[in-house]
């Protein structure tokens, strides 16, 4: 059996399986592992692609989990998704907010504010779910803002395509 192609670091989310089977449903094998278990498999495969989960803690957290840095050894492209965006604009150096006025949970809006090839053939509006405390207040430096919420105005996509972020 071919090995997998894209790597899941599973934060905590409680969508982290639907992100594993939408991929396979695209054609791609996946494996979902722990922080600790992932940087295990990456001494061992190589990755098409890393894509950190989202989680129900807040970075700033005392328990937060923390991917492990073998995922920037790797040379493969690197997807945040909610958490793991948010980890990933602190640990380059921007900052996030957790205020009341913007956290989010259910039916949202992203503007997609930036033609950016993750966002090739959608529209520049789009309905999405948002499920966040926590969001990304300043980029970090070399990062450009691609998508914001349409309610809250935060940012909602941030790409650094030198890091393949």
């Amino acid at each position: 059996m071919e090995a997998p192609q894209i790597l899941v670091v599973d934060l905590g989310s409680q969508y982290t399986t639907v992100i594993g089977r939408s991929i396979r449903e695209l054609g791609f094998r996946t494996a979902i592992l722990s922080p600790k278990k992932a940087r295990d498999w990456l001494t061992q495969n190589k990755a098409r692609c890393v894509i950190l989960s989202g989680s129900d803690y807040s970075v700033s957290g005392l328990k937060a989990p923390t991917p492990p840095p073998e995922i920037f050894k790797s040379g493969a492209p690197i997807l945040g998704i909610c958490y793991g965006m948010q980890w990933l604009a602190e640990h380059f150096g921007g900052e996030l907010f957790n205020e009341l006025k913007n956290k989010e949970y259910g039916p949202a809006t992203a503007l997609i504010e930036e033609c950016d090839p993750i966002f090739k053939g959608l529209k520049e509006s789009r309905p999405v779910w948002a499920s966040h405390g926590d969001s990304v207040k300043v980029l970090p430096p070399a990062f450009k803002c691609i998508a914001r919420s349409a309610e809250s105005g935060g940012i909602t996509g941030m790409a650094n395509h030198d890091l393949n972020i």
